[in-house]
C-alpha cells in the first residue's frame, strides 16, 4: 500500500452529455459517508444504544473557473442526477470511487483571488469503490 499525494488526483463529471468527462480545473474533492442512526434504548438502560439505518453519502469539490469549459455549470444546472468519478491518482486509473450525485454549484470571484467554483453534492444511491 502506498501513501498518496493529492497532486495527481482527478475528477470526472457528467455535464450535459451522457458520459462523464475529466474536469480539468478541479483542485480538491471530499467524500463524506454517513448513515441514519436510530436509538433503540429502553427504560432502565444506562447507556444509549443505536441501530444503523440507511447509508448516505455527500461531498464537495472545488476548482478554478475555466472560461473554456462549461462542465461544472452544466452539471450544476442539470435537472437529473450526474455521474461522478473520484481518482486518487491519474497513474492508477483502476482505483476510484463512483456514483451519481445531485450537484449544487457556487461560483466565487473577487479582485484579490482566483475565480473558483464549488460543487457540493448529495449522493443518489450507492457510493461504490473500484
Amino acid at each position: 500500500m502506498a501513501t498518496l499525494h493529492g497532486l495527481g488526483g482527478m475528477v470526472y463529471l457528467q455535464g450535459s452529455g451522457s458520459a462523464a468527462i475529466k474536469l480539468g480545473e478541479a483542485r480538491t474533492w471530499r467524500i463524506n459517508v454517513d448513515a441514519a442512526m436510530d436509538e433503540d434504548n429502553a427504560l432502565g438502560d444506562s447507556w444509549r444504544t443505536q441501530l444503523k439505518g440507511l447509508q448516505s453519502w455527500s461531498g464537495s469539490m472545488e476548482g478554478n473557473v475555466d472560461t473554456a469549459s462549461t462542465l461544472a455549470w452544466d452539471a450544476g444546472t442539470n435537472t437529473a442526477v450526474r455521474k461522478m468519478y473520484f481518482y486518487h491518482t491519474g497513474s492508477a486509473t483502476t482505483q476510484y470511487y463512483y456514483g451519481t450525485v445531485w450537484p449544487k454549484l457556487s461560483i466565487e470571484a473577487g479582485i484579490a483571488a482566483v475565480a473558483r467554483f464549488t460543487l457540493d453534492f448529495d449522493g443518489d444511491g450507492q457510493l461504490a469503490a473500484n
